[in-house]
């Protein structure tokens, strides 16, 4: 089947609008009956000399916006003074060329046509948001490198400081909690700490009704908010408990 290109595009809806048959179209053309048809529910109202047929995949030789988006925007345009919202739909109905709206908007502005609206042009939500001080938050996350291991390490999000890595042979929470142990004796904990979804971090929902939060989650909470950074353990408060214990009994016997 033969690769066709706007003045094939032309020629076949010039010989449909002619009262020519499909079939006769398809043996000169060499194409099957379906595109044809196709091609004549996409352009049979409109004239063959206006006709822009889709440009190549990829970018176009003469940048991204190319002139047969410039050509359809402004031909479509001078029907009427209409958006990019409108345009997009009528460019798309009558050419076929699916153009972006924020493409068709900048083709109007480049030509005087439109203005940028004051609104659009604040900062928008999903910018990402930096912390302003230290320790605010840490990021974290496993990466796969090339031998097989794995790297971890902890990042603070306001000045970009990596507070502690490691690389392991496992991607475990055990791993994850024995790095950020070092990190916080270093460098104190963080307020909060980011991480992804990862069975490392974080429990889906099904567990989280099971055993609540998430080992390391429970592990990060330990932590004291010590200038040391120590965590205390379970171990580490039944032995205070017992101590506390002992120190009553003994003041008591005296």
């Amino acid at each position: 089947m033969k690769k066709l290109d706007e003045s094939k595009i032309k020629w076949i809806i010039l010989q449909k609008q002619k009262g020519e048959t499909t079939s006769s179209t398809t043996k000169t053309m060499n194409i099957s009956t379906r595109w044809v048809k196709k091609l004549w529910a996409r352009y049979r109202y409109t004239d063959p000399g206006r006709i822009i047929y889709s440009a190549p995949m990829g970018r176009p030789e003469d940048g991204i916006l190319g002139r047969r988006e410039h050509s359809a925007v402004l031909t479509a345009r001078t029907e009427d003074h209409l958006g990019a919202v409108r345009l997009h739909g009528i460019i798309r109905d009558s050419t076929g060329i699916n153009i972006p709206y924020n493409k068709i908007h900048q083709i109007l502005r480049d030509e005087n046509l439109a203005s940028e609206h004051p609104k659009k042009s604040k900062r928008r939500k999903w910018i990402r948001f930096e912390r302003t001080y230290s320790n605010s938050m840490w990021h974290t996350d496993y990466k796969l490198l090339d031998d097989g291991r794995w790297f971890l390490c902890y990042e603070d999000d306001a000045s970009r400081f990596v507070t502690g890595y490691g690389m392991f042979e496992h991607a475990t929470t055990e791993n994850a909690l024995a790095v950020l142990e070092e990190a916080i004796k270093n460098h104190d904990k963080p307020a909060s700490i980011m991480t992804d979804r990862g069975s490392q971090f974080y429990v889906n929902a099904s567990e989280s009704k099971k055993k609540g939060a998430s080992v390391f989650e429970k592990g990060y909470r330990a932590w004291n908010k010590t200038d040391s950074g120590r965590r205390q353990t379970s171990t580490d408060q039944r032995q205070a408990g017992e101590a506390t214990r002992q120190d009553s009994t003994q003041a008591a016997r005296v």
